[in-house]
């Protein structure tokens, strides 16, 4: 109960994503690199420092910590349910969400993931028929979706997924919730695949056996997408079944090109997809159109949504599709979305997106479409930080890129980024180079 306490009050006051948009007030250099593009004249404005309410807001962290000291109490109980907490790590879980803390956040995801495991793995005579179902139909799906957020954000995976590509896809689906639930298991097993891939490329070692993995996957993610096309076909699914169909598109999209990415080192490969990448774009203008819920029409308000939805795939479009249009409509929907959905804000990872295109774009000379950034131009890879308890609005970016040739040593080099609210209700936010 306390837990839950504190999410509503947390998603009462999410004030600081209710705000007008942000833009881009300062970018400041930490690596001595004197030649990064986009940043030659720059007049720089110093960083500002704010109290974040939301994060440390007395009565939430109040109720928060009483539901830990419970939940601390009850794991003790060797009779104690462990469905009470599960339910209480996906509470914690979401708290940390609307706090903005990725490292917490992720530590209740593997504790409950450990739970949900280590309680499936128990004689079936110790716990009920009911209880069993309830964690493996009711929980554990929550658990895989957190396991892609957690592989996006960087997160290693510690065991091998417990479904094989084999099992991933059945031979129809029922109803959406089985197509949903099996684009997340393809998206466990490919995420796996293209994090090791994402070492082997770079140091030459993709090996045979690794292209075959890769067409089988493909060959079950295309299978997928045969099947939802079945479903959709069905007298069952509803309109609002056909907006959700509407977004696994867009995730079977993101995967189609990852994977298909993945074993080759040039980031200009991607330029393969552009058909990919504009399919994605033109799903995400109808569902941006399409919005039906109250939320969804405020144009000042973002909503908060636990899973992740739209804001992932545009943000992976806008920075990884180069052309120029395709990448500012990405960027544009990702303007227009507003919201949150688990740790991906879609005003920080629009203002991002926009300074990576800068960087990208700096020797174009023209944005028509008809020029495409130069291999060495383009960044292959971001890590983004936060102090989510000093600031929200400062990110620490470190871009890795193939500057110096493919087989070169990356260039690596540190950005932070200050995002200011735009004063201006009616205006659009810039990023200032």
């Amino acid at each position: 109960m306390h837990a839950m306490v504190a999410v509503g009050h947390l998603n009462q006051r999410r004030d600081v994503w209710t705000k007008p948009l942000p833009m881009l007030k300062s970018v400041f250099l930490v690596d001595d690199q004197p030649n990064v593009p986009g940043l030659s004249d720059r007049i720089v404005v110093g960083p500002t420092k704010r109290k974040v309410i939301d994060h440390d807001d007395p009565f939430a962290l109040s109720q928060y910590n009483k539901a830990i000291s419970l939940l601390s109490q009850r794991i003790r109980d060797p009779d104690a349910a462990s469905e009470i907490a599960l339910l209480a790590c996906i509470l914690f879980v979401c708290i940390e969400f609307l706090r903005g803390d990725v490292e917490p956040a992720f530590r209740h995801f593997k504790s409950g993931m450990s739970i949900a495991k280590a309680s499936l793995t128990k004689s079936s005579s110790t716990k009920p028929t009911l209880t069993m179902e309830l964690i493996r139909e009711g929980m554990l799906p929550f658990f895989n979706r957190l396991e892609v957020l957690a592989m996006l954000f960087g997160q290693a995976p510690k065991h091998d997924y417990h479904i094989t590509i084999d099992e991933a896809v059945p031979a129809h689906f029922k109803t959406m919730q089985d197509a949903r639930d099996s684009i997340v298991h393809l998206s466990n097993i490919g995420l796996r695949f293209i994090r090791n891939m994402k070492k082997g490329r770079y140091a030459r070692l993709v090996l045979p056996d690794d292209f075959v993995r890769q067409a089988a996957m493909e060959s079950e993610v295309e299978r997928w997408k045969e099947a939802l096309d079945a479903l959709i076909l069905t007298d069952t699914v509803s309109l609002r079944d056909l907006d959700a169909a509407k977004v696994l598109r867009v995730h079977q999209i993101i995967l189609t090109v990852w994977l298909g990415s993945c074993c080759h080192i040039a980031d200009s490969y991607l330029d393969n997809f552009m058909a990919d990448f504009e399919a994605g774009v033109t799903l995400g203008e109808e569902i941006q159109r399409n919005a039906a819920t109250i939320e969804q029409r405020r144009t000042n308000q973002p909503s908060f949504l636990f899973d992740m939805e739209l804001v992932s795939p545009l943000y992976y479009i806008a920075i990884k599709c180069r052309d120029p249009n395709i990448r500012r409509r990405a960027i544009a929907l990702l303007r227009q979305t507003r919201r949150r959905e688990g740790l991906w804000d879609s005003n920080m990872a629009a203002a991002i997106a926009e300074r990576i295109a800068a960087l990208e774009e700096v020797n174009l000379s023209t944005l028509d479409g008809s020029e495409l950034p130069a291999e060495e131009d383009r960044v292959h890879n971001t890590e983004i930080s936060t102090m989510v308890s000093e600031n929200p609005h400062e990110h620490t970016l470190r871009y890795y890129s193939k500057a110096y040739g493919l087989d070169k040593e990356f260039k690596v080099w540190t950005e932070r980024i200050v995002l200011e609210m735009d004063p201006g209700p009616n205006t659009r936010p810039e990023l200032l180079y």
